[in-house]
């Protein structure tokens, strides 16, 4: 049901080949989307729920709006702002909203090297700090 780890390319003609560095865009192109199970627990999470208390429809609609940003940010990871968190673990964290309608939802990810690491999936109305530390599922 939920998918691991995607490899967007750069969708310019620029590009010499899958896998290389070389971008022309002037915020570089990332070859990879890494999801933890975090982030994939969290999902998981959030898509039974929906499918409790909204339907099948809006959770797979809800899916695919994850994964939509997952791979927008895996083309320009630098999208997200910062989160501004004081917590070392969380500083290099950045944060993009989910797409419509979806847009009390958050992504929360690191960029390191040439991948986009998806590390946790959760509504922007939560005590962040604390919540982005917990493992998932925590009440």
């Amino acid at each position: 049901m939920v998918v691991g780890g995607s490899r967007p390319t750069c969708d310019s003609a620029h590009r010499s080949g899958f896998g290389t560095s070389a971008c022309a865009h002037p915020i570089h192109c990332v070859v990879n989307v890494r999801k933890t199970d975090a982030f994939l627990a969290d999902v998981q999470r959030q898509f039974e729920w929906y499918a409790i208390h909204a339907g099948w429809d809006v959770a797979e609609h809800y899916l695919a709006a994850v994964e939509a940003a997952c791979q927008l940010l895996g083309r320009h990871p630098q999208l997200g702002p910062r989160g501004g968190f004081v917590h070392p673990r969380l500083r290099e964290w950045r944060s993009f909203v989910v797409f419509r309608p979806f847009k009390k939802h958050m992504v929360f990810y690191e960029v390191t090297g040439d991948d986009v690491v998806m590390r946790r999936a959760m509504h922007g109305h939560r005590d962040l700090p604390r919540r982005l530390l917990e493992p998932p599922g925590t009440p």
